[in-house]
């Protein structure tokens, strides 16, 4: 029997009690706790956020919040060049194989991503064959895309065993030219042609290209093809071939941007033109182009952008030939856009692009006599470091 005492005093208890029962019920959800974990990354707080990341994996593995848990643990794994943790984190998630789950199908893309990164070539082929099982048959251009990335496994396993490298060869050109869907043809087609220049077989890659248009010469995407064709034989040193092949490609298809009554899509075709021009060694043609664009586009980022790309584009053949014409022809473009954008984020960017231009123009027309040997060979990296620069400062431009 209870004394008064110990009455009291359960009494002091109980309210205890119901508090704790109460704090319990109120226990953080497994959504809650994932965006204290996303807070506490925020905050930099990392090995907190990877403990509360691993406690929902653990005490919530049948949430959807582990699944994203997962896939942040993966990222973390993989920061830190931990390959076979990052595989875990994702492979956690494959398990039961639910494939019509986007989040499962893009960890399985993230284990065949490190598994090619890592060289293990078989075990990326593996993943990917498991995701075009399961592929119904209704999505058909989805698995043809898939088996066009099989290649892309098997090519990159060519570099150590010449039979997979076939395979994907082949499987690549049987798909170019037997899939009737236009866009499976087509990416196959670019995959074998890069892989071709990629390698250095320039005319290998022209091969691909004739081939297709052999098999489908009424396709659109011909002028194209032939535009791509002529780069080939201009870098081989065929000069004729490549103006035989290539001016005519490069009419039609401003012929065809002519015709097209929505501006964005003309725009798009002069982009390419314009492109395809700076590839070719055609500057002044190209610069022509994109000021069509930018006539196109009045007083928008398109215009801007476009104009940063001609002062880019003459920068880079001023820096990689050391022609000081090329090179001030980019920088005066570049003085018309502080001046015309004056005050504004586009003009400083201009201006910024400017200074590091002329600083590595100069680095490069003389260099120290102790370091000739290596400026020489560096000349062309910096070039493109100017490049992308220009282009990274143009990708943060904002129009007025």
């Amino acid at each position: 029997m209870l004394t008064s005492k110990a009455f009291r005093n359960l009494r002091r208890v109980a309210p205890l009690a119901v508090l704790c029962i109460l704090a319990a019920c109120k226990s953080a959800t497994p959504p809650e706790k994932l965006e204290e974990a996303q807070s506490l990354l925020q905050e930099g707080q990392t090995a907190r956020a990877v403990l509360k990341l691993k406690e929902i994996t653990r005490e919530h593995s049948e949430d959807p919040s582990a699944i994203t848990a997962h896939i942040m643990l993966a990222q973390y794994y993989a920061r830190e060049a931990n390959a076979n943790k990052a595989l875990e984190e994702l492979e956690a998630i494959t398990a039961d194989g639910d494939f019509t789950n986007p989040e499962v199908v893009n960890a399985m893309d993230g284990i065949i991503s490190i598994r090619r990164q890592i060289g293990d070539h078989e075990g990326a082929l593996k993943a990917m064959d498991r995701i075009i099982e399961v592929l119904p048959e209704s999505a058909s251009q989805q698995k043809q895309l898939r088996e066009v990335e099989r290649a892309g496994i098997l090519l990159a396993w060519g570099a150590e065993e010449e039979t997979k490298r076939d395979e994907g060869l082949k499987a690549l050109s049987s798909m170019m030219l037997e899939s009737e869907d236009a866009y499976a043809r087509g990416i196959a087609r670019e995959e074998l042609a890069n892989h071709h220049r990629q390698a250095g077989n320039l005319e290998e890659s022209n091969a691909v290209y004739a081939s297709y248009i052999e098999a489908y010469p009424d396709e659109s995407i011909r002028p194209r093809l032939e535009m791509a064709m002529g780069i080939n034989e201009k870098q081989l040193g065929n000069d004729e071939a490549a103006e035989e092949i290539f001016r005519p490609a490069v009419e039609a298809t401003l012929a065809e941007a002519d015709n097209e009554p929505e501006t964005a899509q003309k725009t798009a075709v002069l982009q390419e033109v314009a492109q395809m021009l700076q590839l070719y060694g055609d500057l002044e043609k190209s610069e022509e182009v994109r000021r069509q664009i930018m006539a196109e586009n009045p007083v928008s980022r398109v215009a801007i952008d476009n104009q940063f790309l001609i002062a880019n584009m003459w920068i880079v053949a001023g820096l990689q030939e050391k022609n000081e014409d090329y090179f001030d022809h980019g920088i005066m473009e570049l003085e018309r856009i502080a001046e015309d954008n004056t005050g504004t984020n586009i003009g400083e960017t201009a201006q910024r692009a400017m200074e590091n231009a002329k600083q590595v123009f100069e680095q490069a027309m003389n260099p120290p006599a102790e370091d000739d040997s290596e400026t020489g060979d560096s000349t062309g990296e910096e070039a493109e470091g100017a490049s992308a620069e220009t282009a990274s400062d143009t990708a943060d431009t904002e129009s007025e």
